[in-house]
């Protein structure tokens, strides 16, 4: 008598069955976790970036890598200042409406008396505010005396970098002033 032979099965039990798919399930989990935490990284060090560069108080100079490589240039101009002898004086008023200020610089030679005839321009920057900075041309107001209207709100010390030219000379000084 033969047994009659069932044919063969290839079902997987279920307890198996579902320890396979658990196993391919939690496969998933570290390399999505990695993600997160990676995305999370870069998310957080964009918004970081963000509130550093939109802060009004941080400034950086320009160009200084171009004036690094232009020192030599520098310390010949800071020579052709001393040579000049040129004196620079100035301040900076505030309207009482706040809407513009008067930017005044005073420029002698070396022996004292007004300086005539210059070109003169000037950048200005509030201390606490030096990513703002304001470029302006003087006009003489008197002999001696240029003067400029600027947009400056802020009271405080103030930097002023003044560059005056008269024919072949040329002359460059920073300031700190108090704008009342």
């Amino acid at each position: 008598m033969t047994i009659p032979l069932s044919p063969v099965t290839t079902t997987v039990p279920p307890p198996l069955a579902a320890s396979v798919t658990s196993r391919r399930s939690r496969g998933w989990l570290w390399p999505t976790a990695v993600a997160v935490i990676l995305i999370a990284s870069m998310a957080s060090n964009i918004g970081v970036m963000m509130v550093a560069n939109s802060d009004p108080a941080f400034a950086v100079e320009p160009d200084y890598y171009g004036k690094a490589v232009r020192w030599d240039d520098q310390m010949a101009q800071d020579r052709t200042n001393l040579a000049l002898g040129w004196q620079v004086s100035g301040g900076l008023s505030l309207s009482r409406d706040a809407e513009v200020g008067r930017l005044t610089v005073v420029l002698q030679d070396s022996s004292g008396l007004p300086l005539e005839g210059a070109t003169v321009s000037a950048e200005a920057m509030h201390n606490a505010r030096s990513a703002d900075r304001r470029e302006v041309a003087l006009v003489p107001m008197r002999p001696g005396v240029y003067w400029a209207p600027i947009d400056a709100k802020r009271p405080g010390q103030w930097e002023i970098r003044v560059s005056a030219i008269r024919g072949e000379a040329h002359f460059t000084h920073s300031l700190r002033v108090d704008a009342q």
